[in-house]
């Protein structure tokens, strides 16, 4: 995993940091089996990628429910966007390359560092007023 950028999108809560360290691990398995050229275990790799990320952002949006997260619609709406260029990916076996996961992987980080830093600001802000 490249410790370095994964560190730039550590969040401080516990739970989505580790959901976004497996996600992280998840995209170096994907990658590892693409290097190899052992397109058989990548396309598995992938597709348990894509399981965890759906389990994350079922697990974020049950969280911005619970705590009233005030731009839950924008955020629910990006985790949708994202599942679908995943899964574009999934389908199309020929797009399973090294390019085309290096875009996910910018995508996945982009939403970390815009959406999901956005709610773990929210959290802590509510957390430090109820102090």
């Amino acid at each position: 995993m490249n410790e370095e950028r994964f560190k730039f999108y550590v969040l401080e809560i516990a739970k989505l940091d580790e959901h976004h360290h497996n996600l992280a691990e998840g995209l170096d398995k994907v990658r590892r089996e693409l290097m190899v050229h052992d397109y058989i275990n990548a396309r598995s790799e992938m597709a348990n990628l894509l399981l965890d990320l759906q389990h994350h952002y079922n697990y974020e949006e049950k969280l911005m429910l619970g705590i009233g997260y005030p731009y839950l619609e924008s955020h629910a709406f990006e985790h949708k966007r994202l599942l679908e260029v995943a899964q574009k990916v999934k389908i199309d076996a020929n797009s399973l390359k090294l390019l085309v996961l290096s875009e996910l992987e910018e995508i996945i980080y982009k939403h970390t560092d815009t959406y999901d830093r956005q709610l773990a600001d929210y959290i802590n802000e509510e957390n430090n007023d109820t102090k």
